[in-house]
């Protein structure tokens, strides 16, 4: 047995994995050696197949020859089970590794297989070759050439060769070997920590890439410069920066690449890996510098980090250079070329910090795609979805993905955001509809029954073949009742319908799906009528909002603007941040759906670094702007900056590329995006100019009106600059509250309390008097509708409070309150049954 743990290579892992994949797939017991050789067969574009071809073997000819053999042989016991792998095929892995061992190889790649297979004792592998007259010391030779190390012959021991090795011997022709057609490039170390990226796009590995040509090309000019030809693909997690590498590799494949670049091999790096098990000093620059020398000599060759920042600082310990700085000589002679991958703000943190690093590499940006091409991108992936998850995407749910991504998961990026949908409810529906029938499962029960009975009668000495048979009847049947769901459920692919999507997405975003089923027209529909029964008395203000709401959505505003900015104005208490939160609800789905601002905080000049972020060098600076965070993970939400006339102006004109522009920059570089937001902006500015006017009402006159608002926008373009209010969609004062409106606002505010009270089923009147008394109260405080809940509070809610824990007041019960503010008066009664069936008086 082996004392450590083999450490096979990625390709090695690979033709392992294939091997038990086809031995399941040909009906085979076990894993054989044959089997072993066809998953290395598989693995094309490799040092075995250049082996195969310089001695004039065609790989594609020997699969089929070895598949044909062992399908042949696989007739009599095919099998649903997974194959067992065979005591050979795990003495080969074994020989394998003390291969590599005796050359001083650190790994187990599949050309130390083949040697393993090669020199096995009785080994089948021998027979194909001398089918083909191919003498085994020539496959050896071949190989020799590509370690470069001479492979003695050693005795048979125990069945196998245990090859005890000299690494430091010298190559020489066997006698009666003919020479090497072809000399096999060297690539062990970049076998070993990286993935060719140009073989898993021939073996079909990748999706296709849509929308991506430009940058594809970008890469492969840069790939083609004489000097720093290193391409760095810099963009948004999720974009589809790796993509694009994927791209380029199926270009080769399909030729299609530029003629420069279509013999080339593309290896994504895994540093990681590279690092993992260096536990001495020096281990990981060896292993660095090895797979540099390989790329070096084989110009073909084409080097991808993902992650490019996880250079700076990796494999450094005291003494020692991270890989950057063991990179830098070689990326600036273009000695070899690399291809890097990472994000806009990794990219500033970490490389461009290093001058001499970021010199190196030429950025190509990555944009997101919009909404049309990721629709496009969808429709040309979704048949792979639709073959794993066994459904149907038509392209309504396609379009309804792309919108859904849009509106309710801005933190993420198009492309990512709608396959995370597409993938995600394509796994919904087949879990839900793949379910085997109650009748199926019954019968799996009643064969374990059998089974128990079974085992208990052997126990017992007891003939059983009664049991037996009525096992192998159930069985019999139980099969054909699951070949025939299985047959139903695959010949019917379950359609994706829209309700599917929205479940999803409402489990991805916490958003409700009545939410989400909801169409912009349905938002929009009758969207004064159900604000105006909310907010009471300012008629005049929510029709002005509304008209411009709807003007704004109906497609005629500027796009680069916020859906609708709005300064509102007037006495303290009359619903100005009521009507934020009311525009919310209606258009939003949530009161929550609502970024307020107290601009009280933002009184000194200091803080207005609070909204756009701190300058570099200062405190908060890697924190970037809370606002445009909250915007990036909200944007279809209302921004509410409230008592905005507190606000020191230098605050007040960071907003101005807000109102202007719909976007706001913070000192990171990051963008907030406000075009899909309502600008809400409150003030106290002019309040006793509106207090003069009085109530405005439907009986007050126009004039009146307009000369009221001219002379508070007057006075609001002095306090916060023409220029910021001039650009805000409408200024709009806010009407003193009548003595009508005191009374529905009274009726809104005890509206909950009767709620809470009616769960306990009790009654609650409140007398004429006393309604008469709080509204008089009300007007003559002049701060609005805010005391209406104090008063109520007091005078009612801690009477009741009392009440009903010393237990006066009872479950089912009527309590009428009467007299005045400061002289109120109770009275309990039991509670007529006609009450039960109609709703409380006021």
């Amino acid at each position: 047995m082996m004392e450590h743990k083999p450490n096979f290579t990625p390709r090695a892992q690979r033709a392992i994995e294939i091997s038990k994949k086809t031995a399941k797939d040909m009906g085979s017991k076990t894993v054989a050696l044959e089997h072993l050789f066809l998953g290395i067969l598989h693995l094309k574009a490799g040092v075995i197949h250049e082996v195969l071809l310089g001695v004039g073997i065609s790989p594609a000819n020997l699969i089929t020859a070895i598949s044909n053999r062992i399908k042949e042989e696989a007739v009599s016991h095919a099998s649903e089970d997974t194959p067992e792998f065979d005591p050979k095929f795990k003495q080969v892995l074994e020989i394998a590794a003390l291969i590599s061992k005796n050359f001083g190889h650190d790994y187990v790649g599949i050309e130390h297989m083949l040697l393993a297979m090669l020199k096995y004792d009785g080994s089948p592998i021998n027979e194909y070759f001398k089918l083909l007259d191919i003498p085994e010391d020539l496959i050896i030779e071949q190989i020799k050439n590509y370690f470069q190390l001479t492979v003695p012959e050693v005795p048979i021991i125990g069945g196998f060769h245990p090859f005890f090795i000299n690494p430091q011997g010298n190559p020489q022709n066997q006698a009666g070997a003919e020479p090497s057609q072809s000399k096999p490039r060297r690539q062990t170390m970049i076998d070993k920590y990286g993935v060719n990226y140009v073989e898993m796009a021939a073996d079909n590995k990748f999706d296709e890439i849509i929308g991506k040509e430009s940058e594809i090309l970008e890469v492969c000019e840069i790939l083609c410069r004489r000097i720093k030809n290193n391409p760095v693909l810099l963009g948004d997690p999720g974009v589809g920066k790796t993509a694009i590498v994927e791209g380029l590799a199926q270009s080769i494949v399909k030729s299609s690449a530029p003629e420069h670049l279509l013999d080339k091999q593309i290896y994504g790096i895994d540093l990681a890996s590279m690092i993992a098990g260096t536990k001495y000093r020096g281990q990981f620059e060896e292993r660095l510098k090895g797979m540099l020398e390989e790329a070096i000599e084989d110009d073909r060759i084409i080097l991808f980090i993902d992650e490019l920042h996880t250079l700076v600082g990796a494999g450094s310990a005291e003494g020692t250079m991270d890989a950057a700085n063991i990179l830098k000589p070689l990326l600036s002679k273009g000695a070899i070329r690399c291809i890097g991958a990472t994000t806009n703000k990794e990219y500033k943190k970490s490389i461009l910090k290093d001058g001499a690093l970021d010199r190196r590499f030429q950025p190509v940006t990555c944009r997101q795609p919009s909404e049309k091409e990721t629709l496009e991108i969808l429709k040309g992936v979704k048949h792979k979805y639709e073959e794993f998850h066994y459904v149907d995407y038509d392209q309504e749910c396609l379009k309804l993905i792309v919108d859904l991504a849009a509106r309710y998961i801005p933190s993420k990026q198009f492309p990512d955001k709608a396959l995370d949908i597409l993938d995600q409810v394509g796994a919904k529906v087949k879990i839900k509809s793949f379910v085997r029938p109650k009748k199926s499962k019954a019968m799996e029960l009643e064969l374990e029954d059998l089974m128990r009975e079974e085992d208990i009668l052997r126990g017992q000495g007891i003939d059983c073949s009664g049991v037996n048979k009525k096992q192998e009847d159930l069985l019999e049947k139980y099969s054909k009742s699951l070949q025939n769901w299985a047959n139903k459920n695959f010949k019917n692919r379950k359609r994706i319908r829209p309700q599917d999507i929205y479940r999803t997405v409402s489990q991805l975003t916490n958003v409700p799906m009545a939410e989400l089923s909801r169409t912009d027209a349905q938002r929009f529909l009758n969207l004064e009528d159900r604000m105006k029964s909310k907010i009471i008395g300012q008629d005049h203000a929510v029709a002005t909002i509304c008209k411009a709401i709807l003007r704004s959505k109906s497609g005629l505003r500027n796009e680069s603007k916020p859906i609708g900015s709005f300064l509102l104005l007037g006495q303290t208490g009359l619903g100005k941040t009521y009507t934020a939160k009311t525009i919310a609800s209606s258009l939003f789905g949530s009161s929550s759906e609502i970024i307020a601002v107290d601009m009280s905080e933002y009184s000194e000049k200091i803080s207005s670094t609070r909204l756009s972020g701190a300058a570099p060098g200062y405190v908060g600076y890697e924190e970037g702007s809370a606002l445009i965070d909250k915007i990036t993970k909200n944007p279809y939400s209302v921004v509410l900056f409230d008592e905005i006339e507190k606000a020191h102006p230098d605050v007040i004109q960071s907003l101005l590329q807000v109102l202007e522009e719909g976007r706001l920059t913070d000192g990171l570089g990051r963008v907030g995006d406000f075009t899909n937001s309502i600008i809400i902006l409150t003030g106290n500015i002019g309040s006793e100019i509106a207090g003069q006017g009085g109530s405005m009402g439907f009986a007050a006159a126009e004039d009146q009106h307009s000369i009221i608002v001219d002379k508070i926008t007057e006075k609001a373009s002095q306090a916060l600059r023409p220029e910021f209010v001039n650009r805000i969609t409408e200024v709009i004062v806010f009407n003193s509250f009548s003595k009508e409106d005191f009374s529905k606002i009274l009726n809104l505010e005890l509206k909950p309390l009767r709620k809470k009270l009616k769960e306990r089923d009790i009654s609650l009147r409140i007398g004429k008097n006393l309604r008469s008394s709080i509204i008089e109260k009300t007007q003559d405080s002049n701060y609005g509708a805010r005391p209406v809940a104090r008063i109520i509070q007091k005078e009612i809610e801690d009477e009741l409070a009392e009440l009903l824990i010393n237990g006066k007041l009872k479950d089912g019960e009527k309590i009428s309150f009467t007299g005045s503010v400061g002289e109120v008066s109770y009275s309990i009664t039991a509670k007529p049954a006609s009450e039960d069936q109609t709703p409380p008086l006021p």
